[in-house]
């Protein structure tokens, strides 16, 4: 019988199982940050307004989940994604940052009353989706010196 799950026609067993320690992993340090999250609202601390907030923490959770991905080598299946993604989330920050150009040369505060502001929550965003840009262009510069160091051992065989 002929399986047409595309999840595993993309991904041998080995990298499966990868990805399940990756997406459990995103599981538990979600449930760790809520926890404390939490923790610091019955306290009374609250570090950004609440929308910012949870928008933080999952966008948080993803670049964590994310980065272990590209790095364990599961994350892209085909070459032309790993470009795909690093320009979406470069254009994401970019758009972002541009956004934000006359906060940040204004000089706005990042915090104000102890807690993020909304220029700032947006800036922490616009930064973590840098980091998966990031992620995604070092994997790529990785593998090419991982293919270039392949093809000069290949030439040194006699």
């Amino acid at each position: 019988m002929k399986n047409n799950n595309s999840y595993e026609q993309n991904y041998d067993e080995r990298q499966q199982q990868i990805r399940a320690k990756v997406y459990r992993h995103g599981f538990i340090a979600a449930i760790v940050i809520l926890i404390l999250d939490a923790m610091l609202a019955i306290m009374g601390v609250f570090w950004a307004p609440t929308f910012f907030r949870n928008v933080i923490i999952v966008t948080f959770i993803n670049s964590i989940v994310c980065a272990e991905f590209i790095f364990r080598g599961v994350f892209f299946v085909k070459k032309n994604e790993r470009i795909t993604y690093m320009a979406s989330f470069s254009a994401a920050s970019i758009i972002l940052l541009v956004m934000l150009r006359r906060h940040i040369i204004e000089g706005a505060n990042i915090m104000e009353n102890g807690e993020l502001s909304e220029f700032g929550c947006s800036f922490v965003i616009a930064l973590l989706f840098l980091l998966n840009a990031l992620c995604a262009l070092i994997q790529i510069f990785r593998e090419k010196r991982v293919n270039r160091e392949e093809s000069l051992d290949i030439n040194d065989l006699p």
